[in-house]
């Protein structure tokens, strides 16, 4: 890590292990069926204890899906499907997770609907805010923080 390391990553050096965005991982989860595979996020990580979760999969969704946003009745994807109840269903399994393997950090794909931290998709368009799944951890006292906060 470089010398300008913030408090969030900090807390990442102990033996705690680490919930993360399974795409950024190189897992190929995302609606396009795609991966994130971020670099710095697996040189952070090398050696670490992690979890692995894509809320949206856990939740019943599928790859390749329709992409989605948050409006202001919950979740709906590009059919004009609703889908919250999918999004809020792996929300849970998310903090289940960490519960589980004690995770008391999160390191997620900032702009999701789902996972964004800082960042969000609403109605279309990125927003401030939070995505379901990064609102359930933060909740549960999961600290949550995106792949872009680590640079």
């Amino acid at each position: 890590m470089n010398a300008c390391v913030t408090n969030d990553q900090q807390r990442m050096t102990n033996d705690q292990p680490v919930l993360v965005s399974a795409c950024l991982l190189g897992f190929a989860c995302r609606h396009d069926a795609a991966d994130r595979r971020n670099p710095a996020v697996l040189k952070l990580l090398a050696h670490r204890s992690i979890v692995p979760i894509c809320p949206e999969m856990a939740g019943g969704l599928s790859a390749p899906r329709q992409a989605a946003t948050l409006d202001h009745a919950g979740v709906v994807n590009g059919e004009g499907s609703r889908v919250t109840a999918a999004f809020e269903m792996g929300a849970a399994l998310a903090v289940e997770a960490a519960q589980r393997f004690g995770c008391r950090t999160a390191l997620l794909k900032q702009n999701s609907p789902s996972c964004g931290t800082r960042q969000t998709n609403r109605d279309w368009q990125r927003v401030a805010g939070q995505g379901v799944a990064a609102t359930a951890l933060l909740h549960a006292g999961v600290r949550a923080f995106g792949e872009d906060e680590i640079a």
